[in-house]
Order: C-alpha cells, then structure tokens, then sequence
C-alpha cells in the first residue's frame, strides 16, 4: 500500500452511509494530510431510481466529490471491485461499505452470518484488488456485527438524526418499513424519533 490519502464511501442513501461520510469528513477535518478533494461519495443503490438530489446534498454538505453511480443491477462483490477500482483511479486509499448485519425490528440483534460474510466480502474483494493491481485500497466494513441500535449510537454520537436518508418522510411500503425499523433502532437508544428529522447532516468548522 503506497501513501495515498483519501476515502470513498459507498452510498445506498441510508443511514449507515450517512454515518460514515460524516465521520470520514470530520476525520479529515482533523488530519493534516488530506483536504476535501480527498472525500468521494459513490452512489451504491438496489433500485433504478437512485436518490441522486439527496446523495448530491450529503455529498455538498460533507465537502465530498460525488462520483458517478455503479449500475444498480451489479452484486455487491461486483460494486466493491468497482468501488476498489475508482479508489485507485483518484487516488484514494480506502473504500468504506457501510453494511451492517443488524435485525429489523429487534434493535439488539446481529445476525452473525450476515456480518460474517460482510466482512469475507470485504476482505476478499480487497485480496482481488491486490492481485490486479499489488497497491490495492483497503475495503473496510467497520459497522458489519453491529446491531440496529449501536448504529442508531453512532448517529446520536455525531449529532445525527435520520432526515437525510432514502427513507425520511416518505410513504412508499419501503419507505414505512425502513422508518419503523430505525424508529425501533433510536427508540432503544433514547432518542424516539417522533416526527421526520430536521437536521441535515454537515461538516463541522
């Protein structure tokens, strides 16, 4: 691995890629070595309808460059080999999947062989990268064996409430049920979620 400096963080416009765009962008706030230039967003998306006017505020609001989004008909193997790809391409040293292996409706749980083979994707891709190029990004999957409300946590942590993702005040049948399931998620942690929230997630300073 060379020096390179600089992050790409693959979104499906929900909360754990919420979460890691903001954490990234405060960290480079923090770090002498890297600048704004060096934050990339890459729309990740199951669906031929991505949020692109909500990936493109996160984006502005975090100091990201938005990058082109991956075919939304591609595996997840196949987006992180992409999302390794592109990292080398702009010189970024590390791809962040935001995946988590929490269990809807049960805050508490992790679905242990769902966070296994996140975590085996990972690590696999990244070893597939190496072989193609010998100075690989690092494919990381930090959130892979935590539960629904650690992640709700690690938002409250960073000041964040869900109002900027896919599914904050929408009606659709997907929309309702990722709602209930993070509701759950805050409820367990202390913080209902009564109403959509207000807050937009943004760099800090």
């Amino acid at each position: 691995m060379s020096n390179r400096g600089g992050t790409v963080i693959l979104s499906d416009g929900d909360l754990g890629a919420l979460i890691a765009l903001v954490h990234a962008a405060e960290s480079s706030l923090a770090s002498d070595s890297s600048g704004p230039s060096d934050l990339f967003l890459l729309p990740s998306v199951e669906s031929a309808s991505p949020p692109g006017a909500l990936l493109q505020r996160q984006a502005a609001a975090n100091s990201a460059s938005i990058l082109d989004p991956l075919p939304y008909a591609m595996r997840s193997a196949d987006r992180l080999l992409a999302a390794g790809r592109l990292a080398e391409e702009r010189g970024a040293s590390r791809v962040v999947w935001a995946a988590h292996a929490g269990v809807p409706l049960d805050p508490e749980s992790v679905d242990l062989d769902r966070a296994a083979a996140i975590a085996n994707s990972a690590l696999l891709v990244e070893r597939l990268l190496e072989v193609e190029s010998g100075d690989a990004a690092m494919i990381e999957a930090p959130f892979a064996d935590l539960s629904d409300r650690q992640m709700a946590d690690l938002a409250i942590d960073l000041g964040l409430l869900p109002g900027e993702v896919w599914w904050a005040g929408r009606a659709g049948d997907d929309q309702l049920r990722a709602a209930e399931r993070w509701s759950a998620a805050f409820e367990a942690s202390g913080v209902p979620l009564r109403e959509p929230a207000s807050k937009t997630a943004r760099r800090s300073g």
